[in-house]
């Protein structure tokens, strides 16, 4: 049984949508966790082992683009509105991308 992503709190009526494991890319550093993806946000808990435990979150209205990330077919690049950008490398990531893409209406970077 998958274990569920620590210190995240769903909002009221928020689902949850997909879940599994992934890494984050935060500059110099990759970050270990769960890549969850709820009907309102994508969000990436940190497991406990990692220097950096900050958990990101992100509302779906701000995603821009979504698309496949430099580096490797299992990387997903996500831009936000502000132009900023975060790469996560998760499993299945062509399943990942349908299903952000289906709920923000998005097409690939």
């Amino acid at each position: 049984m998958a274990r569920r992503a620590e210190k995240f709190e769903q909002e009221p009526g928020e689902r949850r949508v997909r879940e599994g494991r992934a890494s984050h890319f935060r500059g110099p550093e990759t970050v270990g966790g769960r890549l969850l993806l709820t009907d309102r946000r994508i969000v990436f808990v940190p497991h406990r082992l990692n220097i950096s435990k900050d958990v990101y979150a992100a509302p779906l209205s701000q995603l821009r683009k979504v698309g496949v990330g430099a580096g490797g077919p299992n990387r997903i690049e996500v831009q936000l509105t502000d132009s900023s950008r975060q790469i996560f490398l998760v499993f299945r990531s062509k399943k990942w991308l349908a299903q952000i893409q289906e709920m923000t209406g998005l097409l690939g970077a």
